[in-house]
């Protein structure tokens, strides 16, 4: 059931449009992901849902944050990240 809208056409909001929804996890926080990049968001869902949106915006603005600093160690081409430090798993 739909219980808060917020408009991606607004700049706080627009990154939403690259991230889908996988699921509420038990902690309460939604779990986000990005489509193209592989990258996981997790946004703490507020008592009061009306309170939604600031929560996604803080979020949204911190990971903007994290990921040039991401981008700056480790210098990822096209996001492939070249470092040999990261494990790989086999599915």
């Amino acid at each position: 059931m739909l219980r808060a809208r917020m408009p991606t056409a607004e700049k706080r909001f627009k990154p939403l449009v690259h991230f889908a929804l996988l699921e509420c996890t038990p902690a309460g926080e939604l779990l986000l992901a990005h489509r193209k990049q592989h990258l996981l968001l997790r946004v703490p869902v507020p008592q009061n849902l009306d309170d939604l949106a600031v929560s996604v915006g803080t979020t949204l603005k911190g990971y903007g944050r994290k990921r040039t600093a991401l981008k700056k160690q480790y210098t990822p081409v096209n996001w492939l990240w070249p470092d040999s430090a990261a494990t790989v798993n086999r599915l």
